[in-house]
């Protein structure tokens, strides 16, 4: 028994013995995976750390470099009217540093000039700046205190050596308490009737628009034309444009163009025909 007891107990000793080596073992293969686990994370953090250094040096260096372009190269596109250095004054951008130009503020700027109907402006790096320009375009000159350019919108326009401008009909006879300046919206809501009228006809009948050389409106009612090159009037009156434009073409295919001239008035104002007055006629009516 004794034997057996001795043999058990020298048995569980080694058991002991191995359990505990296999034990330390497995605390050193711990640790060291710990230790390198930690010496990997030290080695990341310093590589971030050091992009993060180079980062911060080379932003450094650029901004440096950025601020030290001076003038801006500037692109101007779409200007037919507006001289370049009239937009070059007006955004005040020229002598000024890359770094601080504002976009929104060359835009909020450039608006201030009348011509101008929209603007987009984009800067690019290193130095370039970009302006495109659409401007606005002429359509006729309305009486107001003298004559003013204005566009299709109503906006009053500075006289400019425009060739195309000069030949803008005339809207004489439009009433307004108002002396409008360039830059300025008509508010007048009669004119944007006229403008719709005129474009109307332009787009309908460009055989007729080509010719009007004045529009007199000083009768809401009743709109008068008067013809480049000739002593006839047109009346309109209100409505049915296209109407009363296939009445008159249909008279004028069945007149020669040389005798347009012996006649003093066409009234398109009647539904179903034109009433064509001859200048004798007109001219005897006046004297009776």
């Amino acid at each position: 028994m004794r034997r057996v007891k001795r043999s058990r107990t020298l048995r569980d000793q080694r058991v002991n013995k191995r359990v505990k080596h296999t034990g330390t073992a497995k605390r050193k293969k711990n640790t060291i995976a710990q230790k390198s686990i930690f010496s990997l994370n030290i080695m990341r953090y310093a590589a971030v750390l050091f992009s993060l250094f180079l980062v911060t040096v080379f932003l450094k260096e650029y901004v440096v470099n950025l601020a030290s372009l001076g003038k801006p190269t500037i692109s101007i596109e779409g200007n037919n009217v507006i001289e370049k250095n009239k937009i070059l004054k007006t955004a005040g951008i020229e002598d000024k540093n890359f770094l601080f130009i504002s976009p929104h503020k060359v835009v909020e700027d450039l608006m201030k000039i009348p011509w101008i109907k929209s603007v987009y402006v984009r800067k690019k790096l290193p130095n370039s700046v970009f302006i495109s320009i659409q401007e606005r375009k002429p359509f006729a000159w309305l009486e107001n205190n003298g004559l003013k350019l204005i566009d299709e919108n109503g906006v009053v326009l500075t006289p400019q050596e425009d060739a195309s401008a000069q030949e803008r009909k005339v809207i004489k006879g439009f009433i307004s308490d108002r002396n409008y300046t360039a830059g300025e919206k008509v508010k007048e809501e009669f004119l944007y009737e006229i403008i719709a009228m005129l474009k109307d006809i332009k787009n309908y009948a460009p055989w007729f628009y080509s010719r009007i050389s004045l529009l007199d409106v000083s009768d809401k009612d009743n709109a008068i034309f008067e013809m480049k090159g000739l002593p006839c009037r047109v009346y309109l009156g209100r409505g049915n444009v296209h109407e009363k434009m296939d009445n008159f073409k249909k008279v004028l295919e069945e007149i020669d163009n040389n005798e347009l001239a012996d006649f003093a008035v066409f009234d398109l104002r009647f539904k179903d025909r034109v009433v064509a007055k001859p200048i004798e006629n007109e001219n005897s009516s006046k004297k009776s």
